[in-house]
């Protein structure tokens, strides 16, 4: 198993032990099969579908708020800043849909 597997492990055997997971749901990362058998987990891949629509607003986040720190920086309060910023945008996608 490579680092990306342990690294799965241990992720996975802390989910377990901290909430009780018994089932895991991955994009099929090769590594994951294995882990998830240490850690005496279930698992089951999902590609395409909704997790694609998961992973584009993901993404879209991320770069939102890569452009948001570029420009308005908050060295004070940094997780308070991002924690406005995912809120207000969020709420404007929910807007979104009722219009």
């Amino acid at each position: 198993m490579d680092r990306s597997g342990f690294t799965a492990y241990s992720f996975l055997l802390n989910l377990r032990r901290r909430h009780g997971a018994r089932l895991i749901i991955t994009d099929g990362g090769p590594w994951y099969v294995l882990a998830a058998r240490w850690a005496r987990l279930r698992h089951t891949v999902i590609v395409g579908g909704d997790r694609s629509y998961v992973e584009r607003f993901i993404e879209s986040l991320k770069d939102r708020l890569r452009g948001f720190d570029t420009y308005f920086p908050e060295f004070k309060y940094p997780p308070t800043s991002a924690y406005r910023l995912i809120s207000a945008w969020i709420g404007y996608y929910i807007l979104l849909e009722y219009i």
